[in-house]
């Protein structure tokens, strides 16, 4: 099964996207008209390119799946407004291997990992 990035552009989010796995773009354009993770689009708002780098990842776990798309070059910021990137991902592998586990880590008072305008960083 090929792996496709089916995005949206929103005026208050940006660009929104999924990795999606279909034969073709417009079958995977299908599989998320009027998903909620991209702001509900029609099918014509939706652009879908390859990701070959997903081809073998289908069956991965959400979270990990998380980390494979910021190394290739996917962003978002957490509930807190923090941005998460590929200079994320040593931290997040240290600190629990997901996005979610490595954010309520942050989130907890005693947690060696700050964030300021350059990102995250783990406090010595």
């Amino acid at each position: 099964m090929k792996a496709w990035k089916c995005s949206t552009y929103g005026d208050i989010d940006g660009w929104l996207a999924v990795i999606v796995w279909a034969e073709t773009p417009g079958k995977a354009k299908s599989f998320v008209v009027g998903d909620e993770r991209l702001g509900e689009p029609e099918f014509t708002w939706i652009h879908c390119v390859r990701a070959k780098w997903a081809d073998s990842l289908a069956d991965m776990d959400e979270g990990k799946l998380e980390v494979e798309e910021l190394r290739h070059g996917w962003s978002w910021q957490l509930p807190d407004g923090q941005l998460v990137d590929h200079d994320t991902v040593p931290l997040i592998e240290k600190y629990g291997g997901t996005v979610s586990d490595f954010y309520k880590t942050y989130l907890k008072q005693t947690s060696p990992i700050k964030y300021d305008e350059n990102g995250f960083y783990e406090e010595e």
